[in-house]
């Protein structure tokens, strides 16, 4: 059987109120208004909306660090009442993510000893999902690290896990320009990312049709609310798909999700009328829809 909670049970470990209408939320601190007698659907709706699977990354650093989530809150009486998972203290579960850091780590250094290796990076955004951050040199902390800095930080990075430069072969990073000027100083390959080469290619391409496919991205965050969402399923409805600027197939599957939709938007009433395609917007929506279909 799934388990599942009550909006109460939800809203309470996660929010905080403050007066007889509002509630603060303990993630990003906004406050929202929730009227007496409405049940707890604004904040519900806040909690899916603002914070839900989209907006992970951004709360990730967030959630990390000890002002913002405390690794008290295993501790709380709600969050155990919502969860089928054995009690463990703050301390306990602190004591296992320390062993298990240890234990990945000590992997690491065993396992490359005298062999070749390559050296995957994706900008420094790695940094922000280590709990404790390699400390960088104090010259380096409050400047933009540009290619000697990050070389730098390379041979940090070596030395710390016992690895010497000569083992390194080459280099796995995305194609910025920093990156390239980073290969032609180490002498080293860099092996960049083809998805990414693709999507930038794919990208350039359709930029005739950004207009029509801005409209639709607007009308598909309009569709995301809970009350456009119950509507939806109310007729029997597919739910949006939200455009990923990052990947180009998210464009394809959310024009094709629009053009699914499109009998059903129509009648959903005027608060959609400004941001429904006019005729000539959907002929150049199903071509790019095609030309897309080719990738």
């Amino acid at each position: 059987m799934p388990f599942t909670a009550s909006n109460k049970d939800v809203v309470h470990p996660l929010f905080k109120q403050q007066d007889a209408t509002s509630w603060k939320c303990k993630l990003c601190s906004k406050i929202s208004a929730q009227p007496l007698g409405k049940a707890y659907t604004n904040l519900v709706d806040h909690f899916l909306r603002k914070l839900g699977v989209k907006a992970t990354d951004e709360f990730s650093e967030k959630a990390s660090k000890p002002e913002n989530r405390e690794l008290s809150f295993c501790d709380h009486a709600l969050v155990r009442k919502n969860t089928k998972l054995s009690t463990i203290s703050a301390n306990t579960m602190l004591l296992n993510m320390d062993l298990l850091s240890n234990d990945v780590r000590y992997t690491i250094i065993a396992e490359p000893k005298g062999k070749k290796i390559g050296l995957a990076f994706d900008a420094w955004l790695c940094l922000r999902q280590i709990r404790k951050p390699p400390p960088l040199p104090h010259r380096l902390a409050n400047q933009m690290l540009d290619a000697d800095a990050i070389i730098e930080l390379f041979d940090d990075a070596l030395d710390k896990n016992e690895n010497d430069s000569g083992q390194l072969c080459f280099i796995v990073g995305n194609n910025a320009s920093v990156n390239g000027s980073i290969e032609r100083k180490i002498k080293l390959p860099l092996i960049g990312c083809a998805s990414h080469r693709l999507n930038l290619a794919v990208q350039s391409h359709i930029a005739q049709y950004d207009k029509e496919v801005e409209k639709v991205a607007a009308l598909m965050r309009l569709l995301q609310t809970s009350k456009q969402k119950t509507v939806l399923r109310k007729m029997e409805c597919s739910m949006p798909v939200i455009k990923n600027p990052t990947r180009w197939s998210s464009s394809y599957r959310m024009i094709n999700r629009n053009l699914e939709m499109t009998d059903y938007i129509d009648g959903m009433g005027t608060d959609l009328t400004a941001l429904l395609p006019a005729p000539r917007e959907k002929i150049k929506l199903k071509s790019r829809f095609e030309d897309l279909g080719k990738f």
